[in-house]
């Protein structure tokens, strides 16, 4: 959803476009983490560290968006 328009789009349904902009570009910091472990870099401690702390802001950040009942969060479908 990140690259398509019209009826990809749709078809996706409800999305949280801030989540999915952090887990796409948190994937290429997950992969030189892991590079950067397995060769036992000790950046690599502190970046896989950075990534958790963003994790979990990110998160939080989606918990306050469900919260309040914005669009594409699943607190409309709630009883």
């Amino acid at each position: 959803m990140l690259f398509f328009d019209g009826a990809a789009r749709q078809a996706a349904g409800h999305y949280v476009s801030f989540v999915l902009w952090f887990n796409f570009l948190a994937g290429f910091a997950y992969i030189v983490a892991g590079v950067g472990l397995w060769m036992r870099r000790r950046w690599a401690a502190w970046l896989a560290l950075a990534i958790a702390a963003a994790t979990a802001l990110v998160f939080l950040a989606y918990a306050v968006h469900v919260a309040l009942g914005a669009p594409g969060s699943c607190a409309r479908r709630l009883p």
